[in-house]
């Protein structure tokens, strides 16, 4: 066989090798990318998970927060109505006492002071103006007594109202702002944790991001390389190679023979000064030249 012919040959030969290294890059950029898409689609639903079993964990953290402090706010408010409660009772009683002792009280001195008449004025009828008018003033000062104790009783009772009111009103307020800052806390540290798991998100997007972004570029200089390679197999590659290798060619070629050209006028230029020197010198060290100096 002539030289032709096995460049030919060796020629498919390569062609054919170049089509199995293609198909087998195409087979192995694809296998990758299948694992790479496994690799992201793996990312995202650790993500999802993760997500999710936060969202889980804070939403059950907020819940029993909540309801402790329902549960804390219903306690105080039952031993609240319940000591109202019981104060209410005591109260009660107490004045129930009270006015029964006190009508006891009157009802003796009543009876005591009707046996007292009853007996006086057996005694004497003649004491017995003045036994009325001591009666009277008796009663007067018993009713003034009465009323007395009345006054004191129901200022007590109001003191007690408007100093069990504003203890209420006390015990309302502290309650209120320690519930207001409570829920100021955990909308803190809530606003607080999205934040973190807010910039961890976008920095984890972000390598990802950056990792895909370097995949695809490796991966389209792979394949630019590969169109390159298998360009030049066809004819219009080879013309085209041809074409450049040619014109790099003349360009050195040109290149070449201008720095020639500049050589050799700076030469030429070296030259003719070097004559345009001598004939001066010559000229000085002539006696024409000498008489002219003279003169």
């Amino acid at each position: 066989m002539g030289t032709l012919t096995d460049d030919m040959t060796r020629l498919v030969g390569e062609i054919g090798s170049l089509r199995d290294s293609c198909k087998s890059l195409r087979d192995s950029r694809k296998a990758y990318v299948s694992s790479l898409e496994s690799d992201v689609s793996g990312l995202l639903n650790v993500f999802d998970k993760t997500h999710a079993e936060m969202a889980f964990n804070t939403k059950k953290v907020n819940s029993e927060f909540v309801s402790d402090v329902a549960e804390r706010v219903l306690g105080l408010i039952t031993g609240f109505n319940k000591t109202r409660k019981n104060m209410a009772v005591t109260t009660k009683r107490e004045r129930a006492t009270f006015v029964k002792e006190l009508g006891d009280n009157v009802s003796e001195m009543k009876r005591v002071n009707n046996a007292e008449l009853t007996k006086m004025a057996k005694a004497t009828k003649a004491d017995g103006k003045k036994l009325v008018k001591d009666l009277d003033d008796f009663a007067k000062e018993l009713g003034d007594n009465v009323d007395t104790m009345r006054r004191v009783n129901v200022a007590e009772h109001t003191k007690m109202a408007k100093t069990t009111k504003a203890d209420r009103k006390k015990f309302v307020k502290e309650l209120d702002n320690n519930v207001s800052a409570m829920k100021k806390a955990n909308v803190a540290e809530h606003t607080k944790m999205a934040k973190t798991t807010k910039a961890d998100r976008k920095k984890f997007v972000k390598e990802l991001d950056d990792n895909v972004s370097a995949m695809k570029k490796a991966n389209n200089d792979d394949l630019k390389g590969a169109r390159v390679a298998w360009a030049s197999l066809s004819p219009q590659g080879r013309k085209a190679k041809l074409m450049a290798e040619q014109r790099a060619k003349d360009d050195q070629e040109r290149k070449v023979r201008m720095e020639a050209e500049q050589r050799a006028k700076a030469l030429e230029e070296e030259k003719a000064r070097r004559a345009e020197a001598e004939r001066a010198k010559a000229q000085a060290q002539s006696p024409v030249g000498m008489k002219k100096d003279k003169k």
